[in-house]
């Protein structure tokens, strides 16, 4: 009986949070699964383990509050870290992607998230990358990893 609530709460605050916000176009996929339900997410600038500002995913949306959207569309700002939870199987598993502004302008940007906790993956890209997942942006002109 408690979760009904507690997703129509997330709802209630995700439509607040809209209304005052920056969107851009963004699906998170893990393993081909799309990710349907509300995040809270967290962007840092400096390094990954900088000073987190959270921001809010809605599948084929990230709103970012105007602050965030404008530290962003600074020159100065080159790139930053997108870090995400994904939830299956009642496991956890913490992300961390680099993104720059050029991805959030685009028409539309994809994470494919392939987690190496399934073997079929692990098997396809883990030479790609030492960390237990790898993360690929698909947008309009992107290219593909080549899977082994």
């Amino acid at each position: 009986m408690k979760k009904p609530f507690f997703y129509i709460l997330l709802l209630l605050i995700a439509l607040s949070y809209k209304a005052t916000c920056q969107n851009a176009n963004l699906v998170i996929q893990i393993n081909e699964k799309l990710i349907k339900g509300p995040l809270y997410c967290s962007i840092t600038f400096d390094s990954i383990n900088g000073q987190r500002s959270n921001v809010l995913y809605l599948p084929g949306e990230l709103l970012l509050d105007s602050t965030i959207w404008n530290k962003i569309d600074k020159d100065s700002t080159k790139s930053f870290w997108f870090h995400f939870y994904g939830t299956e199987n009642l496991k956890t598993t913490p992300y961390f992607v680099k993104l720059t502004r050029r991805h959030l302008k685009m028409s539309y940007l994809i994470l494919n998230v392939y987690d190496f906790s399934d073997k079929k993956y692990k098997k396809m890209y883990q030479w790609l990358t030492d960390k237990n997942y790898l993360v690929e942006p698909e947008f309009s002109g992107s290219g593909k990893y080549i899977r082994h």
